[in-house]
């Protein structure tokens, strides 16, 4: 691989890897490979041990950044590029650009050790280039709100704060607008916070994306999301709001492909950025720093960036309480609709139909609005939206118990009083009821309740079974029942009733009462019309009556020699006098 020759400048580049998941095994090369023999092996780059400039509790070891300075020429001016994301990555893409030897390999153990915060290495074969590499922790599941020493953002802060040049690797690969421009902002939000809204100089940003399987996004959207980012972060700085992207910050998309499986592609992107930093480190600075004064202002940006973020809580705490509470709303405002007509149905005394159903149905739509609302939020997270999630549905599953409960109370007072209503009537009919008819009313109650009650079971509310719930109504009912065929008024019912099926009738008023009688013929054809097919239906109400006779007698004569006509009617009248 050629090797990048650098003019007699010191050129630093520091990275700052946010949320790095293999952090771990840096710290393990770092305690067990330092020797520079055996990083020569692993990595081919520098042979010296990267020295520690930040540690994890956040104390910055000034004697390292002295260190690096005292070798520079005398008077030379400092040009810094910092690296931002990317993860083991991004480590290697350092090792390509500068040869050095930050370890690569990827381990799931914590962080939160001695290879937690910033180191510095010397690039071989160029004195005066130094890289930094950061490994932050993160204090989000552990601390809250409060965020660690040597967090990702105060990493990122304290490279803004230096740099010349930022190599920005994308936070996912394909990632869309909407998320670079989250990504920006939330870097753009703390570099004007650290530096207080005074930029200086114009430094280069690089954004790095992955090419690898054609996934690498258009560099018009890059540069359209990092400038919505910077709108989006200015808009509250009295100092910078209304400043364009393009004033402050240079810009350049590198795509960069798969160091494995493309590569002669990945060289070919590697020369591409060496070339564009070459001209950077050729004489292009932006913040002037000097060799002297390289510690000095190492030091004030670590403080500035203590001063700024100490007392802020983490983004993505932060972030994910935001999406939690939004969605939790969200959930809520989609029961509440239908919330509000079942109430008015049960406050008026109804009953919704198909309750159950729809009940389980809304509330699994609520739960997972929610969880669709969060799915963006960090495992960190976890517990939190697992106590916003069971308050929700704790919240929903109340609203629906009260409803149920209301509905229930509705549905046992109403079969109940249909029973007693259809009793009543057996006792106004026929007196004190009878065990067959009191059982058979009591099925048909039982029948009602239950298939109503079956319409309104919500399974995810738990509580009393149907079964459970039937047998209540049951000895309920049973209780009702006994007392009311016992009371005084069913009593009295029932001795009236009795009076009037033993009781000796009333004579009449005195006076004449009229009623007519009406007595017909039907002489029919019907089936050979010999009358072997007669029938006679009649009906009376008091003095009045109606008898209809059908006889198929169509065809013999009558007493006078003819046939008899089709149709006879013959009228009368009845006479019932009372002296």
């Amino acid at each position: 691989m050629p090797r990048l020759a650098f003019p007699p400048l010191l050129a630093v580049v520091a990275l700052v890897v946010v949320g790095e998941c293999a952090a771990g095994s840096v710290a393990a090369s770092y305690r067990h490979h330092s020797s520079p023999q055996r990083l020569l092996e692993l990595r081919g780059g520098a042979s010296a041990a990267p020295v520690q400039l930040v540690n994890a509790q956040g104390e910055l070891l000034s004697s390292s950044a002295a260190a690096v300075a005292q070798d520079a020429p005398a008077g030379t001016d400092l040009t810094v590029i910092a690296s931002v994301g990317g993860h083991s990555r991004g480590r290697k893409l350092l090792n390509a650009l500068f040869d050095t030897s930050f370890p690569t390999a990827l381990s799931l153990s914590s962080a939160r050790d001695a290879s937690a915060g910033a180191w510095f290495a010397k690039a071989a074969g160029a004195p005066n280039v130094v890289v930094l590499d950061t490994e932050p922790t993160d204090g989000v599941e552990s601390d809250g709100p409060r965020r660690t020493g040597a967090d990702s953002a105060k990493l990122a802060g304290l490279c803004f704060s230096l740099a010349d040049a930022v190599l920005i690797h994308s936070p996912v690969a394909s990632a869309s607008a909407d998320v670079l421009k989250d990504w920006y902002e939330q870097l753009f939000v703390n570099h004007i916070a650290v530096c207080n809204g005074e930029l200086k100089g114009k430094p280069l940003i690089v954004h790095i994306s992955d090419a690898s399987g054609g996934r690498a996004p258009a560099a018009e959207l890059v540069l359209s999301a990092c400038a919505a980012g910077w709108a989006a972060a200015t808009a509250t700085s009295a100092s910078l709001r209304g400043t364009r992207f393009n004033d402050c910050f240079e810009f350049e998309h590198v795509a960069l492909p798969h160091a494995t499986y493309e590569k002669e592609e990945y060289e070919a992107a590697v020369q591409h950025l060496r070339a564009k930093l070459m001209v950077l480190a050729s004489g292009g600075v932006t913040k002037q720093l000097t060799a002297s004064a390289f510690e000095g202002a190492c030091v004030a940006a670590w403080d500035a960036v203590g001063a700024a973020m100490d007392g802020k809580p983490v983004e993505t705490w932060l972030r994910d309480r935001y999406w939690a509470s939004k969605a939790f709303e969200t959930a809520m405002a989609m029961e509440s609709k239908k919330l509000k007509a079942w109430t008015a149905k049960v406050a008026a005394g109804g009953i919704v139909p198909n309750f159950g159903a729809s009940a389980s149905a809304m509330l699994s739509a609520s739960l997972t609005a929610f969880d669709a609302g969060v799915a963006d939020c960090s495992a960190t997270s976890d517990a939190m939206l697992s106590q916003r999630r069971a308050r929700l549905q704790k919240a929903l599953m109340a609203d629906l118990q009260e409803l149920f409960s209301k509905q229930h109370r509705t549905l046992t007072m109403s079969t109940i009083n249909r029973y007693k209503a259809k009793l009543l009537q057996v006792v106004s009919r026929s007196g004190f009821p009878q065990q067959w008819q009191q059982d058979s009313l009591r099925r048909s109650a039982e029948k009602h309740f239950d298939e109503v009650l079956s319409s309104l079971m919500v399974e995810e509310l738990g509580g009393p079974t149907r079964s459970q719930l039937n047998s209540a109504f049951s000895k309920q009912l049973t209780e009702q029942a006994s007392k009311y065929i016992e009371s005084p008024p069913m009593q009295i019912q029932a001795m009236h009733a009795m009076r009037r099926r033993t009781g000796k009738g009333q004579k009449p008023p005195r006076g004449m009462r009229v009623g007519v009688g009406l007595v017909g013929a039907v002489h029919s054809k019907t089936g050979g019309g010999q009358g072997n097919l007669q029938s006679f239906a009649g009906y009376t109400s008091g003095l009045n009556s109606l008898h209809v006779m059908f006889a198929n007698d169509g065809l013999i004569p009558d007493s006078t020699g003819s046939e008899p006509p089709l149709f006879r009617w013959q009228p009368k009248m009845n006479f019932d006098i009372s002296i």
